[in-house]
């Protein structure tokens, strides 16, 4: 075996996440920090399912149509 590519060498200089936390390399530090902001920190606007419903009758019909 050759040994490891140079990506997967031991940890040089590992960045910390702002978000989270955790600690990457620089090139894998890009792409986890705009995935971490969408998962950590954005917040999702609540869903309201009074908007969402719709009268029906027992027919599944609705009743406004």
């Amino acid at each position: 075996m050759a040994g490891n590519p140079p990506e997967y060498a031991g940890p040089t200089n590992l960045e910390e996440c702002e978000s989270c936390g955790r600690s990457f390399n620089p090139v894998a530090m890009k792409k986890h920090a705009k995935i971490c902001q969408k998962v950590f920190v954005e917040k999702r606007k609540k869903f309201n399912i009074e908007e969402h419903r719709k009268a029906t009758d027992a027919s599944g019909k609705g009743l406004e149509d």
